[in-house]
């Protein structure tokens, strides 16, 4: 009998934790973004608003600019982590990207590490664009290689596109799957918010290299 208790109040206990966790997460609704709804299936507005809130730019609004085009940007400087042990201010490596097949809010993105001795490769699984005028967010569903471990990102990257290339460059993301035996990439769920070095990320020619 006096197990039974125990077990009943065990289960009681954690019955009660979850309503509790349940009824929090509705209490604080997220911030709605003007921004198409299927950047919502790519990453969520609390998720959002998490990096917003930690610096990052998202330029909303259903009318973007037209960004097709292949980019190098600057090195990226850590302005937000929430992974326990992660420095902010580290410096990572400058990437190029690849912007292509833009149809409405629809847009095509790949990716690579600017660097021959740091192997990191995506490839877009689907990628969404907001904006208005000459500024733009995407939010990008990418499948990538980083020096052998495999992850699924959902990526969010804000600019301003010129003639010379894309000014203002921020970058945020948040690990959605990986298989990583080394443990070198940070853990699912794990947010990072970048600041770019240079001002503006250059317009090149050629994709992955020059």
């Amino acid at each position: 009998e006096k197990k039974m208790k125990r077990t009943i109040y065990a289960f009681c206990t954690a019955l009660c934790a979850l309503f509790t966790v349940v009824s929090c997460s509705r209490s604080e609704e997220p911030r709605h973004f003007n921004i198409p709804q299927e950047a919502r299936e790519i990453i969520s507005d609390r998720l959002l608003e998490e990096m917003e809130s930690n610096g990052m730019q998202i330029n909303e609004g259903d009318n973007p600019p037209d960004i097709q085009g292949i980019f190098q940007t600057g090195s990226y400087k850590s302005i937000y982590t929430n992974v326990k042990g992660d420095m902010l201010g580290k410096i990572y490596l400058p990437y190029r990207y690849k912007f292509y097949e833009q149809n409405g809010i629809k847009i095509k993105t790949d990716y690579i590490a600017e660097s021959n001795g740091k192997f990191d490769i995506a490839t877009g699984e689907g990628t969404i664009i907001s904006g208005s005028g000459n500024k733009f967010t995407v939010y990008m569903k990418v499948k990538g290689n980083n020096g052998g471990a495999l992850y699924k990102e959902a990526k969010v990257f804000s600019g301003e596109i010129t003639p010379e290339g894309i000014r203002n460059i921020q970058m945020g993301l948040c690990i959605v799957e990986k298989d990583d035996p080394k443990g070198e990439l940070i853990p699912v769920g794990g947010i990072r918010v970048f600041n770019n070095e240079s001002s503006l990320a250059v317009r090149k020619q050629n994709y992955p290299r020059d």
